[in-house]
């Protein structure tokens, strides 16, 4: 386990937030729920020559794909109370 992937663990089991709660709405009806620093973002993938949903780094590049993004897709990103 990687030093990062512990340290979310931990987060959770603490109950600690992020600034930011997203959520995906698919077009089949399901959600995915995810919490970020830093609001998402959709980009552009070469690689796949698909738009992917990222999470994002304080500079405002993408850092990490949560999704490949589906068409009706919806993403509703809130701030959380401090």
């Amino acid at each position: 386990m990687s030093q990062k992937t512990a340290n979310d663990v931990l987060r959770v089991l603490s109950g600690t937030r992020l600034k930011f709660t997203c959520t995906v709405h698919l077009p089949t009806g399901e959600k995915i729920e995810f919490q970020s620093d830093h609001p998402p973002g959709v980009a552009w993938s070469n690689e796949d020559r698909a738009l992917w949903l990222f999470k994002q780094n304080q500079y405002g590049s993408a850092s990490a794909p949560v999704m490949r993004w589906i068409d009706g897709t919806i993403l509703l990103c809130e701030e959380n109370p401090t």
